[in-house]
Order: structure tokens, then C-alpha cells, then sequence
């Protein structure tokens, strides 16, 4: 019977300490790589996008006298457009939704 006692705490012992930690580390990590790759992507590179708007970081500068194609009749003016999220736990790509914006779709 001791012997089965001891086995059992020493299963216990590798399931919830090693194993649980070793989850709870891999999440962490994870969290960490993809806070990581958010502040690399906000100080990001100019990016052009057919003449639309230039990206740099989470803010695109754009002509208002034509947006993926459309005339609108303002002139001479240089607009900023920005995104965040809604909520402050929220990730999101502004880079990506930027470009989505001002990409034309046919």
C-alpha cells in the first residue's frame, strides 16, 4: 500500500507541477512574442499603396481628392487615418486594416 502512495504522489507531482507549469510558461511566451511582433509592426516601415496613401506605423497620410478611385472634389488637403482597437485587450493589426482600407477590391 505504500508503494502505491508514493506512486501516486509522485504522478500528481509530474501531471501539476511539471506539466501544468510547462502550459502555463508556453502561454506566457506565446503572449509575449505576439506583444513583440505588435511594437515592431507600430514602428513598422513606409509602405505605398498605389498612390493611395503612404503607411507608417498605425497612421496612413492620404490625398482626400481620390480614394481607391473616387473623385470627391476636396483639394489640396493631406488626411490622417488611424485605427485602434475598441477595446484595450483587443489585438489588432493596424498595418493590415490600413491597407485594407485603402485597397481597392474588384
Amino acid at each position: 500500500k505504500k508503494y502505491l502512495v508514493r506512486m501516486f504522489f509522485f504522478c500528481f507531482h509530474l501531471i501539476g507541477v511539471i506539466g501544468i507549469s510547462n502550459v502555463v510558461t508556453s502561454f506566457i511566451i506565446n503572449a509575449f512574442f505576439q506583444q513583440l511582433k505588435t511594437i515592431e509592426q507600430r514602428k513598422g516601415w513606409e509602405e505605398q499603396i498605389d498612390g493611395e496613401a503612404v503607411i507608417n506605423g498605425s497612421r496612413a497620410v492620404f490625398d482626400a481628392s481620390k480614394v481607391t478611385g473616387t473623385e470627391t472634389g476636396v483639394e489640396g488637403t493631406k488626411y490622417y487615418a488611424t485605427i485602434q482597437p475598441k477595446h484595450a485587450d483587443v489585438e489588432l493589426d493596424e498595418r493590415a486594416a490600413l491597407r485594407s482600407l485603402f485597397t481597392r477590391t474588384q
